[in-house]
């Protein structure tokens, strides 16, 4: 499922999966362009986000106090 959606071209999407396969998916996702994000997660599950495209910071303009 994670493949098909990256084939899709989605640039962010989370699921959750099972946590044997985290590093797999991992794998998958840098072999495509994409960064794999774990989430919360428990024994058997674990939510990951998958982003496409460079990672840049948010910035944002603020006013001088002076």
């Amino acid at each position: 499922m994670l493949a098909v959606l990256m084939d899709q071209g989605n640039r962010e999407f989370t699921r959750w999966i099972s946590s044997v396969n985290v590093e797999q998916a991992r794998a998958l996702a840098e072999s495509l362009g994409y960064r794999l994000v774990t989430g919360t997660s428990d024994e058997s599950w674990t939510e990951v986000t998958l982003r496409s495209g460079r990672a840049r910071p948010a910035l944002r303009l603020v006013q001088s106090a002076g």
